[in-house]
């Protein structure tokens, strides 16, 4: 054996050596006393997060109880760890009364937001109005206890012991601003020849008082034939007759036919209320003061309400009863099945589409307009639960809105 292979096998004797002296020691001192108390001391603060876990969960349920069991808003408000749920019975439509519904935990407020879900049919994506829409803060549901009641729930909450209901046949209170401001509102007509018929409608307009209620009158008259022009001739004596003073009966004229759509937009920079109610020069009013006072009213209120489902962006005012004639085609009016998310896009389209009609081939398609569907109820009077998710009760006043 050369000299320099035995001491490279005494220095890796000596190294194996300490290697396994080292070892040794490490399994000596974890049977030392106190490495033994350490670990015990950390099998007891397990055993101390455990149960601090259970006796959290324990007391959870405890004010889950607790709460549950509170009968009125007073008791409820009363504990710090309690939350009331307010909500109006669904089926009062009239003036409809927030009550006490139930008491819940505070600690389970995200766990009850997180409850609430997507109704179906699906709200289209562009109808932010729609009271079952996602991204709007509301919830309608029934207790398991008395599942035939519906109430409309002041939280965007859904208790555990609550089913959540479709809000589209519930009215939703109307919300008012707090300075809504001045809520002026000019009467708007456009006039297009056709005299005979727009004097019939000129006088139910004063015989049932609207000129009485609204700010101003405007009228517009497309394609004037001449200083001599019948309409504003009428226009002119019907001021003198009714005591109508030149600030409130504005006659505006064009000697051209500019359209109605340039025509109506001319009556818009004229009227200088905050609202404008649009008259058709061949309908009439057939509703007395007293209702059309009340209609006017809460047309207001619709559309400064701020709360989704009693908010509105227009309101139409036609006679369900007596709707005239001829009325649109229902044909343009029954919206199509299918939506066009299903398609790939962004939620049933706001504008023009084609819908199938199921009398005829395959291949043959419908055109819908979109803005005519408001016209659905004449023709059929159970529009509401035929279409949830495009039409819904709205408001809560004398008269029902849809």
């Amino acid at each position: 054996m050369q000299p320099g292979t035995a001491v490279a096998l005494v220095a890796l004797f000596f190294i194996l050596t300490q290697v396994f002296l080292l070892y040794r020691s490490s399994l000596e001192n974890s049977s030392h006393p106190q490495a033994r108390a350490i670990d015990e001391h950390t099998q007891m603060l397990l055993k101390t997060c455990l149960h601090g876990r259970e006796n959290q969960e324990s007391q959870m349920a405890e004010w889950r109880v607790a709460c549950s069991q509170l009968a009125t808003f007073d008791e409820c408000s009363s504990r710090p760890d309690c939350f009331s749920i307010l909500g109006t019975n669904c089926a009062s439509k009239h003036n409809p009364v927030e009550i006490f519904l139930t008491c819940v935990p505070k600690s389970d407020l995200e766990t009850l937001r997180a409850r609430k879900m997507e109704v179906t049919p699906k709200v289209p994506e562009w109808m932010v109005t729609h009271p079952d829409h996602p991204k709007n803060p509301s919830v309608c549901a029934s207790s398991r206890m008395n599942p035939g009641k519906t109430f409309r729930l002041s939280a965007d909450l859904l208790p555990l012991d609550w089913d959540q209901k479709p809000c589209f046949a519930c009215p939703a209170p109307v919300s008012l601003p707090d300075h809504p401001g001045p809520v002026s509102i000019s009467a708007a007509a456009l006039v297009y020849k056709e005299k005979d018929s727009f004097v019939n409608s000129f006088e139910s307009w004063v015989k049932y008082g609207l000129f009485d209620y609204v700010d101003e009158v405007v009228i517009f008259i497309n394609e004037k034939k001449d200083k001599d022009d019948p309409i504003e001739g009428y226009m002119e004596s019907m001021k003198i007759k009714h005591n109508m003073v030149k600030q409130k009966l504005k006659i505006f004229s064009s000697p051209t036919n500019l359209g109605i759509g340039k025509a109506l937009s001319h009556l818009m920079l004229y009227s200088k209320s905050r609202f404008v109610l649009f008259l058709e020069k061949d309908w009439e009013l057939v509703e007395p003061y007293r209702v059309l006072h009340s209609q006017l009213e809460d047309s207001k209120k619709l559309l400064l309400s701020t709360t989704n489902g009693s908010r509105a962006d227009v309101v139409k005012l036609r006679s369900r009863d007596n709707a005239g004639f001829p009325n649109i085609d229902i044909n343009l009016c029954v919206p199509p099945k299918w939506d066009s998310e299903e398609q790939g896009g962004e939620g049933i389209s706001m504008w023009a589409q084609y819908r199938q009609d199921p009398n005829v081939k395959h291949e043959s398609l419908i055109w819908w307009l979109p803005h005519l569907f408001c016209n659905i109820y004449h023709y059929m009077p159970n529009a509401l639960e035929t279409w949830p998710n495009r039409i819904w009760a709205c408001g809560n006043q004398e008269h029902d809105f849809l």
